[in-house]
């Protein structure tokens, strides 16, 4: 049957589209995908150049395969990204292709990407990530203003700035400026001087306590001095003030920030004095072994009747406005003649240590305590002074005295411990302990606990038949 020029036509295309997919297949067994490919390539590259644009990117791609002496690496295809759709007002510009920029290098630097910020190091030209974490940490830190209200000369003076310079947390700054007391952060009430027992609360000019507190400031209760030295108990005009008190920063080791009249710390670099050498000088001069400084002559704790019991069985040189004047520099002349030093508190009270003690370890003395302090809680080794609370009496206290005055080997080792430890206290100077008061300033996210009147009382002034106006009565007396 003679087919018509039509059937004829469509059986021989239908033969050249089985041939056509016969050879795909050939090919795909053959070469495999990449070099068919490389043929797709090869057979654009020999086709004439399309009219239509092309994108910025094509052409990098382009000149990139046709830069010579360069060893290309294989471009990889970035992944699809979603597209986020624009308004219609957008669609025209997005859709038109970037235009090249004329005499632009389009080398490998397109395709050269900065590694992540927490990858950068120094060859690339950035700091470590972690560096730079530091940093905005410590400069998001705000600082704290911590307002002086009241006789502050032994806490703050211009001339010991910067206060905070050397605090782990130095994000602080102190102002006895009464107009900044509605903006400061906190205000510190120091409650043992006279001062402050004159002044009042209320509306009169001459009342100068403040009688409103800004939700976000913390009151502070300082003093530095024994309970039963201070007045504050007999005040009746401070209502408001006691019973709005968020922290207590004194000498006492269970307040919200200690801050004790000294420390005794180790030495970065050890000393090498001769101590042996100092005691023997000094025991040429044949001066009385004891020395005592002292211008408080009757005092809570009676240890000026104690030392009338002593000085009857060792000679105890006393000095200063309740002995004798000195022959030169007080605290030079007790450290040129004597061996011992009475470092007696006016006052017997918990972790209650002045600077008798401290400002003494200066001194190349043995120191002979009397307190109601447990010194070896507050770091202060049993083998570095001599307490009286060790001996039964007066008495066998002189006898122990006159045992090291007459045995360099027993004395030297009292002092020796110097060589490795230092106090905080200068003999000239105060200690206060700040940078703990900033530290809390910043790790405090709300003003704590307010006390009140009643149980601040009963903190620092214990009640007891053993007391006196929060002291300790002194049992060691009964000679």
């Amino acid at each position: 049957m003679a087919l018509t020029r039509h059937e004829r036509l469509f059986g021989f295309g239908l033969l050249l589209f089985v041939l056509a997919w016969w050879n795909l297949i050939f090919l795909k067994l053959e070469f495999g995908e990449d070099e068919i490919s490389l043929l797709s390539r090869l057979k654009k590259d020999a086709a004439p150049p399309p009219t239509k644009k092309v994108s910025t990117l094509t052409k990098a791609k382009e000149i990139n395969s046709k830069t010579p002496g360069k060893e290309q690496p294989p471009v990889h295809s970035a992944p699809k990204k979603q597209v986020q759709k624009l308004p219609p007002s957008l669609h025209k510009k997005a859709e038109e292709p970037a235009e090249p920029v004329a005499n632009y290098d389009y080398s490998m630097k397109l395709l050269t990407i900065p590694p992540p910020v927490g990858l950068r190091n120094e060859e690339n030209g950035a700091k470590p990530a972690k560096q730079h974490l530091e940093k905005d940490q410590s400069t998001a830190r705000r600082t704290k203003t911590i307002l002086l209200w009241n006789d502050y000369d032994y806490l703050y003076s211009k001339d010991r700035e910067p206060i905070f310079k050397d605090c782990p947390v130095s994000e602080c700054k102190v102002v006895t400026d009464r107009t900044q007391a509605s903006t400061a952060d906190a205000v510190v009430f120091t409650v043992s001087t006279i001062n402050f027992s004159h002044m009042c609360e209320g509306p009169e000019p001459d009342c100068d306590l403040p009688l409103r507190k800004p939700a976000h400031q913390v009151w502070v209760f300082h003093t530095l001095e024994a309970p039963c030295q201070m007045g504050l108990k007999g005040n009746r005009n401070k209502e408001f003030l006691l019973n709005n008190i968020n922290w207590t920063f004194t000498h006492r080791k269970d307040s919200d920030i200690f801050t004790p009249n000294g420390e005794i710390v180790k030495r970065k670099v050890p000393l090498n004095r001769d101590y042996l050498s100092i005691t023997r000088a000094k025991n040429k001069k044949k001066r009385p072994p004891v020395g005592w400084l002292v211008s408080h002559c009757d005092t809570p704790s009676h240890r000026e009747v104690y030392v009338r019991e002593l000085q009857k069985y060792i000679d105890v040189e006393i000095l200063g406005k309740c002995g004798k004047k000195c022959p030169t520099g007080c605290f030079r002349y007790i450290n040129e003649t004597h061996k011992f030093y009475l470092a007696f508190e006016n006052s017997l009270a918990e972790d209650y240590v002045t600077e008798k003690f401290f400002r003494s370890v200066n001194m190349d003395v043995v120191l002979v305590t009397r307190g109601g302090a447990n010194y070896a809680n507050l770091g202060i080794d049993p083998h570095w002074h001599i307490n009286t609370a060790d001996y039964p009496s007066p008495k066998a206290l002189a006898a122990y005295l006159h045992r090291l005055n007459n045995d360099d080997s027993l004395y030297v080792p009292y002092l020796e411990w110097r060589n490795h430890y230092m106090t905080t206290r200068p003999m000239d100077g105060p200690y206060v302990k700040w940078c703990d008061f900033c530290k809390k300033m910043h790790e405090t996210t709300t003003k704590s606990q307010v006390y009140t009147k009643k149980s601040l009382f009963d903190w620092f002034f214990p009640p007891g038949q053993k007391r006196f106006k929060g002291c300790q009565v002194p049992t060691d007396l009964k000679f």
